[in-house]
């Protein structure tokens, strides 16, 4: 490579010019990132989570599953079976009763209600399971786009 030289008036000197832009670049793509990852590395909680075994996940599997739907208009159905409320509660307590055996594991309620129905009715059935501590409780909805 040739440098060049141009001349002064008490001697030769070196043009040198040094581009900046990609330095700063560089500089402002680093401090975007650590900006970005920053909170997410703080936010992150050091928790020792459980340790289940094959056989701990195969009794789970037995665990008893109950359907409870709630149509718009607040029609209970127990499984596929239309129930008024104070049938919903006999049968909410009989599942409580199976729950107190030491073999048994907590029953898992997952309530399907509709949409469109009125929140009241729902909070009827949960309250209804916390009454007898039914509290594996799951609420089913769909996948929206």
């Amino acid at each position: 490579m040739q440098r060049r030289f141009r001349s002064a008036q008490n001697g030769l000197t070196q043009l040198s010019q040094v581009d900046l832009t990609p330095l700063i670049d560089l500089a402002f793509s680093l401090l975007l990132i650590f900006m970005i990852t920053a909170p997410l590395l703080e936010q992150s909680l050091p928790i020792a989570l459980p340790v289940t075994s094959a056989h701990a996940a195969q009794t789970a599997s037995n665990t008893p599953v109950q359907v409870i739907g709630i149509d718009q208009n607040g029609q209970c159905y127990w499984g596929k079976q239309p129930v008024s409320l104070k049938t919903l509660e006999e049968h909410l307590a009989q599942l409580a009763e199976s729950a107190d055996q030491p073999a048994q594991l907590a029953p898992i309620l997952h309530i399907r209600a509709a949409g469109q129905g009125l929140y009241q009715h729902v909070v009827d059935v949960l309250s209804l399971a916390q009454r007898y501590q039914l509290t594996r409780v799951h609420l089913d909805t769909e996948v929206g786009v």
